[in-house]
């Protein structure tokens, strides 16, 4: 018999972010992500549900994304997010405000709204998880553990760490933001050595981001130099 899951709780709301409020304002070079939260220019409030490797073509993003409306959350903070409130993502004290995403409210917002928006936050790996884990069971009814997700989602996260940091490596030294990211970009898609493996690819084993960041590292400083 399959082994029963229980939707996950996290143990503190700090858990759930990487950065939100005027901090986000340092992580202009992190490409959009799963989870991000984003004020559009009508004053709507908006997180990305997509997985990042469909938000993107190449380093511009994709004509429309698929995002949920966020909200406030007007009523109390559950302790346990196992036994109801299936149809949201709970963004607790979110820069002194708690806020859920409400998967019932979702729609194809366009590019140029996205580039238009202030982003205000930047969810956490664990985050991102949990996000992907009830979005997951709102659309299946499926409890997918937090820790199997991870095994999709960590890649991908892992590289967008690396853009952010090699864009601001790039960007102090003079090149321009667009120019950085193609560069990035383009390095990641590139087979690492004789592999037929690119260095975006090895990301997806644990084992080799250590040697994919030390690669990237150094290739920033001939870029540089």
């Amino acid at each position: 018999m399959a082994d029963d899951w229980d939707l996950e709780t996290p143990q503190t709301s700090e858990e759930l972010y990487l950065s939100y409020g005027d901090e986000v304002s340092e992580f202009d070079t992190r490409p959009a992500f799963t989870g991000d939260v984003y004020k559009l220019a009508t004053g709507r409030i908006v997180a990305l549900v997509q997985h990042p490797c469909a938000m993107r073509r190449g380093v511009s993003l994709a004509s429309k994304l698929l995002a949920c409306e966020v909200k406030v959350n007007r009523g109390g903070m559950p302790s346990d997010w196992s036994t109801g409130h299936f149809k949201r993502m709970f963004l607790s004290d979110l820069a002194g405000t708690s806020y859920f995403v409400d998967f019932d409210e979702f729609d194809a917002i366009t590019r140029a709204e996205l580039e238009a928006a202030t982003r205000i936050a930047i969810l956490s790996s664990r985050g991102v998880n949990l996000l992907v884990q009830r979005w997951l069971h709102h659309n299946s009814r499926v409890v997918v553990p937090t820790i199997t997700i991870n095994v999709q989602t960590s890649g991908p996260f892992e590289e967008a760490d690396l853009i952010q940091e090699a864009c601001e490596d790039l960007i102090a030294a003079g090149t321009a933001i667009n120019d950085a990211s193609a560069k990035v970009d383009e390095w990641l898609g590139e087979s690492a050595g004789d592999s037929a493996t690119s260095h975006r690819d090895m990301l997806a084993d644990p084992q080799q981001r250590s040697v994919v960041r030390s690669s990237l590292r150094r290739q920033v400083r001939a870029w540089i130099s």
